[in-house]
Formats: C-alpha cells, structure tokens, sequence
C-alpha cells in the first residue's frame, strides 16, 4: 500500500524548481507529514510500526541546497520530472541526499543505470552539501547497501511482523564503481558514472558524460 497527503497551501521549501513536477505530480510539492492528520492514538500506532527513527519522522522529499550537490537534478532536454520515454521517465532524474532510515550516510539515484539498483550509498571525502562550484570535480566510490536490524541481521523485516526495533543500513564493501561529479556556477552540474572502477583510477571526463540542471 502506499499513500500520501498533500496540503496545497503549503509549498515544499527544499525544492528549487517546483515547475518541474508540474506535468506529471503536480501535487509532489504540497507533499506533508500525514500522521500529523490521524487522530493521536491511531497515529501513535502507525508511528510505532515506522522504521525510520529520525525526525521528521514521515521522513521528506525536499533537499535542494542552492549551490551545492545536494538535491534532485535532471537531464539537460530531457523535459524534467516528465521525462521523454513515458515507460521510463525517470531515466533523466538524478538525487543526491541523505538516506531515509541512516541521515549521515549520503545516497546517490542515477535514473539512467540499466540495473535492478541503481541507487547506492556514496563514499568519499567531501560532504556533498559543502560541494559548490568552487570545489572543482569530486569523486565518490559507489557501494549497494541494505536496510536490516543489527539485533536481528537475519531477519526478513519486509515480510515478518515488527514493532518498536531499531533498523540500520549495512553497507557493502564490494565497490560498484565511481561518480565524478563537478558544479559549474551557472547551476549545471556533470555527471559521469565509471562501473567497475575506484576513484583512484577516475582522472577525468570522458564524451560519455551527462549535464543535469534544475
């Protein structure tokens, strides 16, 4: 099941260009915190069986950082949210900000992976909300991660019962590959993804790489 609610007087301020959700979810940036909507005790029921343990605790959509890494970007002419190939709109989008269940790990999305994921937690030496343009291009190692309650490692958490138990995020140390990214000052930023390869052995940009904006 999934649900959501969306107050439309209310304008997410994390997002720098709400115009481009405004073909296909228009109401993505009126998206607010539903238990604050349920009666106490039905909503101290649904918070219980919440995994996400951080305020705000319906977690947020919202991280746009103005001159900085930070946020949802998209695909220079790729036509925003919308995108071109309607079965595969999100092919153009690309997010960077916090994960939902572990806020000091950094998760990158890049739509254009033809993979199952391809969305992975970043490791490197620079905190992608202080990368601005001055930074220069920066490099991250790319790894797969999984949700799981340390207490309980081996448990199935997506199929059995839960309540009250502490969730965390493992991360493999297998290396996926690498993302050179670089922000130029009019906005734009560069994008180039090498599988199979450490940042060590990422120079620079090859014709391969992709200009997003937002």
């Amino acid at each position: 099941m999934d649900f959501g609610v969306y107050d439309y007087e209310i304008e997410l301020p994390g997002l720098i260009n709400p115009d481009a959700y405004a073909e296909r979810e228009p109401w993505k940036i009126h998206t607010v915190d539903p238990f604050q909507y349920f009666p106490k005790e039905i909503s101290a029921a649904l918070l219980a069986k919440t995994i996400r343990a951080v305020e705000p605790r319906a977690g947020k959509i919202d991280y746009d950082v103005a001159g900085t890494l930070s946020g949802n970007w998209f695909e220079q002419d790729t036509n925003w949210y919308d995108g071109i190939n309607q079965r595969k709109y999100w092919e153009g989008h690309l997010s960077i900000a916090p994960h939902q269940i572990d806020p000091s790990l950094w998760r990158i999305g890049i739509g254009f992976l033809d993979v199952d994921d391809n969305n992975f937690i970043i490791a490197g030496e620079d905190d992608p909300v202080r990368v601005g343009t001055s930074s220069g291009p920066v490099t991250y190692e790319l790894h797969r991660y999984m949700v799981y309650i340390p207490e309980k490692p081996e448990k199935q958490w997506w199929r059995e019962s839960y309540e009250g138990e502490v969730f965390g995020v493992k991360v493999h140390s297998d290396l996926v590959g690498t993302v050179l990214l670089d922000l130029s000052e009019q906005g734009q930023l560069k994008v180039e993804v090498f599988l199979g390869q450490s940042s060590g052995e990422v120079k620079e940009f090859t014709e391969k790489a992709r200009i997003y904006q937002r």
